[in-house]
């Protein structure tokens, strides 16, 4: 049995219970049987002049069809106009029509004005096409099969049928044809007002469906689209979801109840929202440490994530869809943390960490090194390490571990001079380094680990030279790890595995540096050289060439690299910028001849300022040229860690310094000249 359009209209929640598909206008669909007429004849009068008389539409149908008093009979159809005193009627047969066109007609004693109406039949309407319709509407309703039923039964009325094949959501468009006939009752009055009646009918049923459109940020889009695509609408028949990747939309459309309920779940993804979530202490630290959240930040412009140490909450502002990826994100990112354990900290150690001064250290020592964790303090002096993973972690670990040094103190060191340059490199370096001495050691405490080293080496230089032949003056930390140490004194007194000096093209080691190593040394660094050159067929050096002999009886070095020095005024008169480029050749190569015999440290003095009398401004920069193309030559992993510049002459060692402030070396220790 098939469902009245009444019952499925009131069962899509869309119409009023009291729906009466009979209209105003009188119009029914009973056929009826007709006597025909010839098309184009003219079968209707036009009778006016009665707006003052209690004439009806009955009176006339009555008056009209008897052909006694009328001349008239069957009539066909009235259209009467009250308010106007007007009214048409057309008869069934032309011979009625002729018959009332001749008499004089008086109705309730009003004569009535006759006369023949020009209006010929009304034809079958053509299809009618129905434009600019919604075209989210017209895709919701193409598809569902109730709504194209509850639609068709409701035309039907009409006699209208949509041609469904016809339909195109984009052309936003509908094709009705009409089922009416020129035999049914009334068909001139229906015909007439078929079309706009069929309008009328399809824009309600559009009218009553209910339809929302967000606009996405494109920033957001993915990520909204990716959670409105999960979303199970149950009543597909009633309800429509659609999503447009080219307009960045997201398009619901349905009858009232399903519509509700879809878009309050849609709003849930869309709206703005702020929320907070309380995290452990750790785990703030932790996510500020770490690159995640400045990930989310940069993957979604319009988030806003503020971690509150201090209130132990993390707060996302932004749409809900994106602050939720957010939140799982961070909570997947947080399943992954581990705790390491540092036990049993002496408590001096453990309370130097505790300064906030070395807590930021810390945390910026971890970030230089790209590990992500945090640091807890608990009682018994144990340390935790918080990170994402147990390879951070451990990471972390090296780097708290590697904060202490200890120095060990001869009796021949005098405490006092000691105990003033300690108390100097406390004031220097402030609270983020902790210096303590005991007897027979002194303990440093600091953080990175270059400046534990930079201290220890100042420190070592100071007890091992205790009368002040050699004194550091600056420390520097390169980018690939190396250190750079400036120092004051006699080269020959360091402890190197590599020693550079220059000396001529004869390899004659009568003064300067070369001098006091054979001194040290002994005649054998000389012999070695004359043997070298003795099986050159030259006998002497070019200006580009190096020798590297041992360093004798030596036992704070293991070689010594020689270059060739040329006399200054030479170097003018030539070319300036070939004798630097020549030099800097030789540093590169003394460098080079390290690396190859494995050093791990190489000292070198102001070079050629001797004999050769080279000025120092340009022997000491172009050294630091050397060296620091050498360092950032792309691919070179070095073994040298240390390099030594060491002069007595105090101008030089100033422009060590000068020259290499100039470059990106972090400055880790500095000492006042008048304390040299």
């Amino acid at each position: 049995m098939v469902e009245s359009s009444t019952s499925l209209l009131t069962k899509l929640n869309f119409v009023d219970q009291n729906f009466n598909p009979d209209r105003d206008d009188d119009i029914n669909h009973e056929n009826e049987a007709v006597s025909s007429t010839t098309d184009g004849d003219t079968c209707s009068i036009l009778i006016d002049g009665f707006c003052e008389s209690k004439i009806t539409e009955t009176d006339v149908r009555d008056y009209f069809s008897n052909k006694d008093l009328s001349g008239g009979g069957t009539v066909k159809e009235i259209e009467f106009n009250t308010d106007e005193g007007w009214c048409v009627v057309v008869f069934t047969s032309s011979q009625a029509f002729n018959d009332v066109c001749i008499r004089r007609h008086k109705l309730k004693d009003h004569d009535m004005n006759v006369k023949a109406h020009g209006k010929k039949r009304q034809n079958v309407p053509e299809v009618k096409v129905i434009s600019n319709l919604d075209e989210h509407k017209l895709a919701f309703i193409t598809a569902s099969n109730i709504s194209k039923d509850v639609l068709q039964t409701h035309l039907s009325i009409f006699s209208a049928k949509i041609d469904w094949s016809s339909v195109k959501p984009d052309n936003r468009s509908l094709h009705i044809a009409s089922n009416l006939t020129s035999d049914m009752k009334d068909f001139q009055k229906k015909a007439r007002v078929w079309d706009k009646h069929i309008e009328k009918e399809v824009l309600q049923f559009f009218e009553l469906l209910q339809i929302k459109e967000y606009k996405i940020d494109p920033n957001e889009w993915d990520l909204i689209k990716k959670s409105v695509h999960p979303v199970d609408v149950k009543d597909k028949e009633r309800v429509m979801i659609t999503t447009n990747e080219n307009r960045f939309s997201i398009v619901v459309v349905g009858y009232r109840i399903p519509y509700k309920s879809l878009v309050n779940h849609i709003n849930l993804l869309t709206n703005t929202v702020r929320v907070r979530e309380r995290l452990e202490n750790s785990e703030i630290r932790l996510l500020s440490a770490g690159k995640e959240m400045e990930s989310i930040k940069n993957e979604h412009k319009s988030i806003k994530i503020v971690a509150d140490l201090a209130n132990g909450n993390i707060e996302y502002s932004g749409t809900a869809a994106i602050v939720a990826s957010a939140k799982q994100r961070v909570s997947d990112t947080l399943k992954t943390k581990v705790t390491l354990i540092i036990p049993d900290i002496a408590n001096e150690r453990y309370q130097f960490f505790k300064r906030k001064s070395v807590q930021k250290e810390l945390e910026k020592e971890f970030k230089d090194k790209g590990i992500t964790c945090a640091v807890g303090f608990e009682k018994d002096n144990k340390i935790f390490i918080y990170a994402l993973s147990k390879t951070e972690g451990e990471k972390a670990v090296n780097v708290v571990r590697a904060s202490i040094a200890e120095v060990n103190v001869g009796k021949e060191t005098p405490p006092g001079p000691l105990d003033k340059e300690l108390q100097e490199v406390r004031k220097k370096k402030g609270d983020t380094v902790e210096v303590r001495r005991s007897d027979s050691k002194i303990i440093i405490y600091a953080i990175p680990l270059s400046t534990v080293e930079a201290i220890k080496d100042h420190i070592n230089f100071f007890v091992r030279y205790p009368h002040g032949s050699v004194r550091c003056t600056a420390h520097f930390c390169t980018e690939t790890g190396q250190s750079i140490t400036t120092l004051l004194g006699d080269i020959t007194d360091l402890d190197a595995d590599v020693i550079v000096c220059s000396s001529d093209k004869h390899l004659k080691l009568g003064i300067g540096v070369g001098h006091d190593l054979v001194q040290k040394g002994g005649n054998q660094i000389q012999l070695e050289c004359h043997t070298f050159l003795q099986s050159k067929q030259i006998k002497e050096l070019n200006k580009d060439e190096i020798f590297c002999s041992s360093s004798g009886k030596l036992t704070n070095f293991r070689w010594i690299v020689h270059i060739p020095g040329e006399k200054w005024e030479n170097v003018k008169e030539s070319s300036e910028i070939d004798g630097k480029n020549n030099f800097i050749k030789l540093i590169t190569s003394s460098l080079e001849k390290a690396e190859k015999k494995k050093s791990k440290s190489i000292a070198m003095p102001a070079l050629c300022c001797g004999n050769n009398e080279y000025p120092v401004n340009k022997s000491t920069d172009w050294i630091v040229e050397a060296l620091n193309e050498y360092l950032k030559r792309p691919g070179n992993k070095t073994n040298i860690r240390k390099i030594y510049l060491c002069d007595k002459n105090p101008s030089a060692v100033d422009n060590f310094v000068k020259k290499l402030k100039t470059y990106k070396y972090a400055l880790v220790y500095n000492r006042d000249k008048q304390q040299i």
